[in-house]
């Protein structure tokens, strides 16, 4: 039997497939807009903070991808700006980055099916540490860097030392042709973490290959 999850996840295909696809092309074309306008200099590098976090749905306020660093992957595969105020942490093999008890995973692989189906696949192997997901949204999108992507955004409980806490978990696919995806794993609190989410989506319109 499909798990909670799985089933919810393709409810959700079912019901906001035709209203996603409009809002992720609309979306697609402002941020394109709004990208050239601040390429030729026409806005402050402000305002094109503040403009591209209101198009992610965040604040304009918190950590972003504006200042922040560039990594480069160690084998070339792809590099991206981490925003200003988030640790590095390659220890693992994988980049790691963290803003407080926030985090993302960026890791890559190859898989066939396209960009969401990847997303979707993430967040099945994470199903087993979460209680009661839901599906608040799910979606193709194309990043700045006109880069194919699929992205879900789920609500959840999981238990941590300090007791179980709300959490909101972000999974991105990124396509990089052929199969190749930069595939992102993230969380952060499901009430305080809009500007987090904000300054990730930041990142992954920062992301080139």
């Amino acid at each position: 039997m499909p798990s909670l999850l799985r089933r919810a996840l393709c409810l959700s295909v079912l019901s906001f497939t035709v209203f996603a696809t409009a809002q992720t092309t609309d979306l697609a074309h402002k941020k394109a807009a709004l990208q050239q306008a601040c390429s030729t200099g026409a806005l402050s590098p402000d305002e094109c903070q503040q403009r591209l976090a209101a198009l992610n749905g965040g604040q304009p306020s918190g950590p972003s991808a504006t200042g922040g660093q560039t990594y480069r992957d160690p084998n070339g595969r792809f590099s991206i700006t981490v925003p200003a105020g988030w640790a590095i942490d390659t220890s693992q093999g994988n980049l790691k980055i963290t803003h407080g008890d926030a985090w993302a995973n960026f890791n890559t692989q190859s898989q066939a099916g396209g960009p969401l189906k990847v997303a979707q696949s993430e967040a099945l192997k994470m199903e087993q540490f979460m209680s009661d997901p839901k599906v608040l949204s799910q979606g193709n999108f194309t990043t700045a860097g006109k880069y194919p992507a699929g992205g879900i955004t789920l609500g959840c409980t999981i238990s941590t030392k300090s007791g179980p806490a709300h959490r909101v978990m972000l999974f991105n696919a990124i396509a990089a042709g052929n199969d190749n995806y930069v595939v992102m794993t993230s969380s952060a609190d499901y009430d305080t973490g809009r500007p987090l989410n904000a300054a990730l989506a930041q990142a992954i319109d920062s992301i080139h290959f």
